[in-house]
C-alpha cells in the first residue's frame, strides 16, 4: 500500500472534520474547512481556496463547484481551466436566504440544484432552477431531514426522514419505502 502525505496548509492542520467529494473526471478531492474549500491531489498537494464556505461539491462538468456561502446562501464558485485557479475564482450566488441552506446537489445532466433549507419554517427539500428556488417537498414539521441524492435520471431524490428512507418525485409526492433497517443516510441511487 502507497502512503499520500497531505500537504495541509499549517492553520488547518489541527482541524478534523473533512467532508470530501471527488472530482468527476480527475484523481483530486474538494473538502471545505474553517471558511476555505480545498482541493486536494492524490500527490499530497493541497491547493487553498480562502471563500467562506461551509460545503462543496464538483459539478459533474467539472468546471465548478456548488457551495454554501457562510451558513445561509446557495452559491456557486467557477474558474477558467488554464487560468491560475486562485487567480481566476468567479463566485456567484444562486439562492440568497435568511435561514440556514445547506447539503446541495447537483440535478443530473443539469445545473439545478437540489438543497435543504428551513425557510418555510422547518427543513424541506428546495430546487434552484434557472434563477428561481421551488420547495420540493412537504415534510410534516415534526419529520427531522437526513441526507438525500438525485437518481441517476434526475427524476427521483431518495430521502432518509427520522431514519426512514422514502422517495420523492418532483411533483413532491412522498413514496416511503420500508426496511428492516435504520437508514442514517444514502449515498447513491441507481435507477
Amino acid at each position: 500500500m502507497r502512503k499520500i502525505s497531505l500537504n495541509i496548509p499549517p492553520l488547518f492542520a489541527n482541524n478534523f472534520h473533512w467532508p470530501i467529494a471527488w472530482h468527476p473526471h480527475q484523481d483530486k478531492l474538494l473538502t471545505s474547512n474553517d471558511n476555505t474549500f480545498f482541493e486536494i491531489a492524490l500527490d499530497g498537494n493541497v491547493t487553498a481556496h480562502p471563500i467562506a464556505t461551509t460545503q462543496t461539491l464538483y459539478h459533474p462538468d467539472g468546471n465548478k463547484v456548488a457551495v454554501t456561502m457562510g451558513d445561509i446562501d446557495i452559491g456557486r464558485l467557477s474558474w477558467a481551466k488554464q487560468q491560475p485557479v486562485n487567480e481566476h475564482i468567479v463566485e456567484a450566488v444562486l439562492q440568497r436566504s435568511i435561514v440556514n441552506d445547506y447539503g446541495e446537489k447537483y440535478q443530473p445532466n443539469t445545473d439545478d440544484l437540489a438543497f435543504i433549507s428551513k425557510r418555510s419554517g422547518s427543513d424541506q427539500l428546495w430546487l434552484s432552477q434557472n434563477n428561481s428556488v421551488r420547495r420540493l417537498s412537504n415534510f410534516p414539521s415534526t419529520r427531522s431531514v437526513g441526507s438525500f441524492v438525485w437518481s441517476n435520471e434526475g427524476k427521483l431524490l431518495a430521502v432518509t426522514l427520522d431514519r426512514q428512507l422514502n422517495f420523492l418525485d418532483q411533483d413532491g409526492e412522498l413514496h416511503s419505502v420500508r426496511t428492516p433497517f435504520k437508514a442514517l443516510g444514502v449515498s447513491y441511487l441507481a435507477t
